[in-house]
Order: C-alpha cells, then structure tokens, then sequence
C-alpha cells in the first residue's frame, strides 16, 4: 500500500497544489502520532503553574497515513479551563510563534484535548463529526496518540482551532473581527460603546478579539447586543434579518438540546465564537468545546429530558429571544424534529462511532493517564458507547442509551405556535444569462404559494418557485428547497420574495428589494474552448494549439471593436480583439490561445488544462465568463446549447454548433477510465470505455486499503458506460475529506484511478 499512498500524494499534490491541506490532520479511519520534545525543566515548570499560559520551545514529529515529519521550534503550553488541574491535561501546539507566519498543512495551531472526563474519549469527537454534515461552521475533530519526551500521554481529541485559517476555509471574507466568548458571555447589555465589553474574567476577556486586535474594535458587538436587548420583539426579525444568521443561531440551540451540551451559550453562557462578516456586515455564531455531552452531568438533571424550550435561561440569554418570535420558535422546532430524525439517528452515526472505537481501544488500553481523574477502566471505555443502565459518577448514561432517550422524548415535547406564518430564512441568487433563485422557506401548518416578484421594465411581475427538496439532507434548508429558473429579463433591477400560508404572508426581505446586478447588454458569449488539443483541428502553422469559441446570441450582426479577452481575472483587459471584425447572427469565430504571434486572432495566452478563468470584457466590465475545471484531451468544454445553456463536456466543434459528447456506439480500441471533476465536492462523475462485453465491478477504497465502497454492476456491454459517487460508503453515510481510489475491473482487466474528495 505504500506505493498507492505516494502515488495518491503526487496526484494530490499535482491536483491542489493551492488547495487547503489541512484535511489530512482530521483523516476518518486513522490515528496520528505526536511526538512532543521539550526540556524537562520547561515541562516541569509548566506543570507546577497550570493557571499560566506560558508557552515553552520545542519540537514535533507527526507521523500518520498522510504524514510523517519533524517541525522545529513549535510552542507548546497547556489549554482549557477546569482540565488544567485534571491528571490528563490538554496542551495547544504553535507552529507561528516562534516562527512568524508559519503554517502546518494550512493551521497556524493544534489543540490537543485529553477528554479526561469522557469515558469514551469520543464524544466531542462524535459532535464535530456530526457538525461537518451541517452547513454550520464548525470545527473538524480526529484522535491522536500523543508522547512528550518519549512518554505516553495517551489519547487525544485534536479539534480544529478557531482562527484567522478558519475563517479562510469558511467564509468568502475572513478579515473581520472573531470574538470567542467564554464564561460569562451572556450578550446581555453593559451600555453603548464597544469600550463596555472589554472586561476581563479569568484572566481573559469574556469577549476576547482573536482577529484584528490592534485596531480593538468591539462596536460592532456593541451594536449587536444593543440590537438583541433594546429591540422590541415584534422589531426583532427587521432589525435582525441582515444582521445576524438567525437559522445559524436556531440550529446551534437545536443541536445542544438534542445532544446535551449544556457547557454552552444558552445554560452556561460559555463556550461559542462570534464572527462578523464586513462584506455582509453580519455576524455568525460558531460552535465551541463539546465534550460535556450525552449524558455527562454535573447538576444532577437529566438531560435526554430537559424541555427544548426551557434549556436555560430566557431572563439574561438575550439570544433567547429570538425563540420568542412566533415564526422562529416554531423554525427552532422544525429543525429540532429534523436534527433528531435524520442527523442524530443512529443510523447516521452508529457504524463510524463502532469503528472509531475500535481504532482507539488499544491506544486508550495503553494510557495510564486515562484512569487517574475519575478512575476509568477499559470496561467503561467499551461501555460507555452503548450499555443499557451505564452509569459511572457523573456520566449518567452511555452514549446510545442517551439519544435513544433524547431521541423519543424530543416529539413528545413539540410546542407550536398555531398564528405562526411563512418564514425564508436562506437564500441564494446567481446572475448571469438567467437568474437562479434559491430560498429555503417552511411553514408549520404548510405553503400554499412561493413567488419571486421581479421589476423591470414591463414593470412588477412574478415568478412561482417549486418546492424541490435534497432528499435525506441533514441540512435544513436543503429540505425545505425552493427553486426558480428564469431568463433575465432586459432592465431587470430589483427583486423580493413572498410565501403565502393559510396563517400569513412573508416577504423577504422585509422592508426593502434585492438590487439585481446590471449585466452586459452585449449579446456575445463565450460557447466553447479545448484546452488540451492533440489531434481536433490545427491553426495555419499546423500546430494543434488550445483555442476558444466566441458566438453572436442576437439576431443582428454585432461590431467585436473594444473587447478583450483574457485567462486573469485581475487583468480584464489582457488582449485585445483586432479592430475592425464583427460576427453575424448565431455567428461564431475561433480564436487560437498560443501565446504566439501567429496571427490576429491568436491571443497572447494559453489555456491550463489543469483549469482556470476565462472572461470576455469590454472597457466598462466583464460581458461574460466561466471557470473551468481539469480538461481532458481532445474534449471540449461548451454551451448546450450554443451561447445561453449550462456549461458541459462536449464534442469539439470548432467554428460549429456544439455537441453533446460523442458516445461510440463502435467497441473501444482500449479499456479506459476517466473522473471528473477531479477534485470533486458533491458528486463524482466516473466514465468508462469497455472493450469487451463482462461482468463489472466498481470500488472505491481509501489509502489504508479499505473498501469504502462495493457495487456489482452486472454483465455490461461493450462500450461507454457512467456511474457517479456522492461521497457516501456502503452504509450510505458520507465519508470524509481525503484521497480514495476507484477500481473498476472488468473480466480479468482492472483500471484504478485516484480521486480526491474536497468537503
């Protein structure tokens, strides 16, 4: 297997050589090593002053499927907050401190978490895990093996540190101000001014800026919290619409309730992040620390049967509030019944907890650390998942018997607001040729109507959405999907939405229209490029150089004075069209990208077969574009159809109408496999050439060698067959980010392909 690794890792490289890297620290299915090297003197200090975060050079070696490799000069200190007085402490590793800038496959900092009072060391684990299929930001959590100075530390929880890379990987602005806000963080209001929310409490700010702290700026948190205390609750969704992700909010409440997290914003006024994004102006609540849960309990209340509606305080949890806007308690009960029946469900998560304790138990049998606080044995290691009546001191339930309890008393304790109307709470607008509306929108009683209303130049007009639902999604508001696809109409300028119930009608936004982006009034268009030209067609020196096709949409002949077309998006106007040429109706014109002066109609770049963006512009904007991913040879990427349909695979057509890729009907000369998008995020489209008739068999397996995936399909005939993976394996759970390969044999011939998953 060591040769499939390092050939995964040169593809890998090749493919996302600026990707983020930073999956590979959080690899499902494998336990790193940690070698810490620090002087004794330096551990011995930090040890005997736990209270202080004083942080100590050294050096690590990290050895894992992915990674083996020695770092110097790392900081290391102790981190958390009651666990730092716990025999099994927890430590945060820099790798930028000392070294000014520096990162570790795309993190600035590890945080090593020793679950001391987790019999199954797992169950922050197992939250994260369940956070990554939500469309909440949230940390990514593996295990690791730690030793510092050749001694065996034991098991660890490395959860992914909320940062300035974090917000990189999450959100489309990441230079806004990050606030972690720990105990007693209730956002209940000090006054008007940021300056009345710096105050300290256990050594730190209770609103601590990790981002921008030269600047210090805490006015838009003064505002937000003005905003949540000082607004009326009818006020509240107009005030709140576009400055706080609301739904975020309701699904961070939903998902402690359901797993018992209680050291949390809502009960314990502790623990989350506060994000404000400046190209929105708006603030994004992200989850924190997530090991007291599932039954863990200090208050002696049973959790699995707490009312969702009375988990904490409402008198100083300002959030809370929320809660009391009848459409937004009756959401906030929505995706509690989703939350439980879909993404809580055993069946979800069951089979990857078995296997992640199997990975673990002979690391945990090996730590003598694991017993010291609370006097955890190996029985309550493999106890703790899934025994009936397990309790052990303060960890009153194991962790199946707590969400088959949660899990049944959560439809017992729904209370609806009957005068609740429509609410959209999500929405999504692309513009280009068309417009591509997308809302997430639900009502308790049901929706008769969803509409678009659009003015233009005819004036107001309006455009019924369809209810068009991700099937099983854990994401809300994919299961509650409203789409529109429409041609934009000329003048278009302003747009809203409106849902319609027997109990009301929503419009949103509330009080004021999308403004539509004014689009080219040009009717060129890109229609098709070849990026990878062996054999299609040649230019006048008989080169076989990459080109691209441009098409007239209209039924007029139009002038090409004044355009440019360009490979950078930084530089609209990198070549210019020759003066002179125009292009008749439905028209098309081929132009060579060489590089090479070999004609005027050869611009002055090539096009990557690796992908890339490609624009046409005039002097005041873009007039049209694309981004196109990996190419293969001698299949072009076009317009179906030509000028205005969706971009796809197609035949190569230079200087004619575009194709649906040619499928040979004749047996292939070769048994070939092809995938793509490679990388992929969603779905995995795999084609195949078979040049005989056979039984086939496809699967997909990850770096240590173990399927993820069987599928027989059958006696296939000769000739082009497709097939697509979703990411799931064969319990039909998604697996995670990381490097698989896909085998497919047919008869006695078997072809492997390496592809990469990118969550």
């Amino acid at each position: 297997m060591n040769l499939l690794k390092s050939l995964c890792l040169v593809l890998l490289l090749a493919l996302t050589a600026s990707a983020d890297d930073s999956w590979m620290l959080f690899q499902e299915g494998d336990v790193a090593e940690i070698h810490l090297s620090l002087p004794e003197d330096a551990l011995d200090w930090m040890f005997a002053h736990t209270s202080l975060d004083s942080l100590h050079l050294g050096s690590m070696s990290y050895h894992s499927a992915l990674i083996d490799t020695v770092i110097q000069n790392v900081g290391v200190r102790l981190r958390g907050n009651t666990s730092r007085d716990a025999d099994k402490k927890s430590f945060k590793i820099s790798f930028n401190d000392y070294e000014a800038g520096r990162e570790f496959f795309d993190v600035d900092k590890l945080n090593l978490n020793g679950e001391h009072n987790d019999p199954t060391v797992s169950r922050a684990w197992l939250n994260w895990r369940l956070w990554q299929q939500t469309d909440v930001p949230a940390s990514r959590a593996a295990h690791v093996a730690l030793w510092i100075n050749d001694l065996y530390m034991g098991v660890y929880a490395n959860i992914e540190h909320v940062d300035d890379e974090f917000l990189w990987k999450h959100f489309d602005d990441d230079s806004g101000n990050l606030w972690k806000c720990l105990w007693p963080a209730d956002l209940t209001y000090q006054g008007p001014d940021g300056d009345d929310y710096k105050y300290s409490s256990g050594g730190h700010r209770t609103y601590d800026l990790k981002t921008n702290e030269d600047a210090d700026d805490y006015s838009q948190l003064a505002r937000l919290i003005r905003v949540l205390n000082q607004t009326s609750v009818g006020a509240l969704p107009d005030s709140l619409e576009s400055l706080l992700d609301v739904d975020g909010v309701l699904s961070y409440f939903a998902f402690d309730v359901l797993a018992a997290s209680w050291d949390d914003y809502w009960f314990l006024k502790n623990n989350f992040y506060l994000y404000h994004n400046p190209s929105e102006d708006r603030f994004t609540l992200i989850p924190y620390d997530y090991d007291n849960s599932y039954g863990i309990d200090w208050f002696n209340i049973d959790w699995s049967t707490r009312h969702p509606m009375e988990w904490g305080s409402s008198e100083d949890r300002p959030l809370a509030r929320l809660l009391l806007v009848h459409e937004w308690h009756n959401l906030y009960q929505h995706f509690l019944l989703l939350y439980n029946e879909r993404l809580f469900n055993p069946d979800n998560w069951a089979s990857a907890a078995a296997a992640e304790a199997l990975l673990i138990r002979s690391d945990v049998a090996a730590d003598s650390f694991y017993s010291l606080d609370y006097g955890f044995s190996l029985y309550d290691f493999d106890n703790a998942w899934v025994m009936d009546d397990y309790q052990n001191q303060h960890v009153k339930y194991s962790v199946r018997e707590y969400v088959d309890r949660r899990r049944g008393t959560i439809p017992q304790q729904q209370d609806w607001m009957s005068d609740a109307g429509p609410v959209v709470y999500d929405w999504q607008l692309e513009q280009d040729d068309s417009l591509r509306i997308t809302a997430a929108v639900w009502c308790h009683g049901g929706l008769d109507s969803v509409y678009a209303v659009l003015d233009d130049a005819e004036g107001s007009r309006q455009f019924a959405l369809s209810y068009d639902p991700v099937e099983e999604t854990f994401i809300p508001a994919e299961a509650d999907r409203w789409c529109v696809t429409l041609p934009l109409p000329e003048g278009a300028t302003r747009l809203c939405l409106r849902a319609v119930s027997s109990t009301g009608v929503c419009r949103y936004p509330l009080n004021h229209d999308i403004q539509l982006e004014q689009t080219s009034s040009s009717p060129l268009r890109l229609n098709e490029l070849l990026a990878d030209n062996e054999s299609v067609n040649s230019d006048e020196a008989g080169d076989f150089d990459d080109w691209l096709e441009l098409t007239n949409t209209s039924a007029q002949t139009v002038s090409l004075n004044g355009l440019y077309l360009t490979d950078d998006e930084d530089e609209p106007l990198q070549w210019a069209l020759p003066s002179g040429l125009s292009l008749p109706a439905g028209g098309l014109l081929l132009i060579w990208c060489d590089d090479e002066n070999q004609g005027e109609l050869h611009a002055n770049f090539r096009l990557s077969a690796g992908g890339e963006f490609l624009g046409l512009a005039d002097a005041e904007g873009w007039i049209d574009s694309v981004e196109f991913g990996e190419q293969d040879e001698d299949i072009a990427w076009g317009r179906l159809p030509d000028g205005i349909g969706d971009w796809q695979f197609v035949s190569p057509t230079p200087g004619e109408e575009n194709e649906a890729l040619a499928v040979n009907a004749a047996e292939p000369t070769a048994f070939s496999l092809q995938a793509r998008p490679n990388p992929f995020n969603g779905s995995l489209l795999l084609h195949f050439e078979l040049p005989v008739a056979g039984d086939t068999q496809l699967r997909i397996v990850d770096l240590l060698g173990r399927e993820i995936l069987t599928r027989t399909l059958g006696h296939l005939s000769a000739g082009s067959h497709d097939w697509s993976w979703q990411g799931e394996n064969q319990d039909g759970h998604q697996v995670a980010s990381g490097c698989y390969f896909v085998v497919l044999k047919s008869g006695a011939v078997t072809q492997l392909r390496a592809v990469t998953l990118v969550r």
